[in-house]
């Protein structure tokens, strides 16, 4: 059996829509800073879940 491969999410490169040319090429920095965002997305993310299960935790035990 063949596994499947797992996709790697793209990096947001483009804060403008209005590129007409089908090729784009990214400058280094521009592709670390774009991974920087991404980081920064994940752990606000990963942050606000935290937050989430704690307030539902604190309900549930406040049910009690």
């Amino acid at each position: 059996k063949q596994k499947h491969a797992k996709k790697g999410k793209t990096l947001d490169l483009q804060q403008c829509k209005e590129f007409k040319s089908g090729a784009v090429l990214w400058s280094p920095r521009k592709v670390r800073e774009a991974k920087v965002q991404e980081s920064v997305r994940e752990a606000e993310d990963e942050a606000e879940k935290l937050r989430k299960s704690e307030t539902k935790q604190l309900r549930a035990a406040a049910a009690l």
